[in-house]
């Protein structure tokens, strides 16, 4: 059975995340991802296999509590090449999110679109890089702790 593409948008907007990692000073890498328990991994391939790219990785939590084995493991299913993100954009872009998702999606497709020039603005690019920090508590720490030591590192 193949999903419909709004129950795609609709799971997206409670558990994707549309985020990067930082790979150097003038590097940043987007990724789509879902997480979901174990108990859903037959899900999880379901949407893999509706979007036909990306792979799903197994996760077991370091710190488990005597009978909660079974809800702390989880499966990810991320997508990270630039290519295969293409295919992403597409669904979301045919398919809005119309929840609180809506505002970082359309930032982490704009440093996407970015990412598809030959000459990436740095400035516009960790502009958005912040913009979408911003949204997401996780990256927020992580970038601003990046930021401060390389201005740290500038100044010394």
């Amino acid at each position: 059975m193949k999903l419909d593409p709004w129950y795609i948008t609709g799971i997206s907007e409670r558990e994707a995340a549309f985020t990067y990692s930082i790979a150097s000073k003038k590097r940043v890498n987007l990724y789509f991802a879902i997480r979901l328990t174990h108990t859903d991994a037959l899900l999880l391939k379901e949407i893999k296999d509706f979007f036909g790219v990306g792979n799903i990785y197994h996760v077991k939590a370091s710190k488990l509590t005597s009978n909660s084995d079974n809800i702390n493991r989880t499966e990810y299913y991320r997508v990270t090449n630039l290519n295969d993100l293409a295919v992403i954009v597409r669904h979301f872009d045919a398919y809005p999110i119309h929840g609180r998702k809506k505002h970082l999606y359309e930032i982490w497709k704009n440093i996407y679109l970015l990412k598809q020039e030959d000459n990436i603005s740095q400035n516009v690019l960790w502009r958005l890089v912040y913009a979408l920090s911003l949204l997401t508590t996780k990256n927020q720490n992580s970038f601003m702790k990046k930021s401060f030591t390389e201005k740290d590192e500038q100044n010394g």
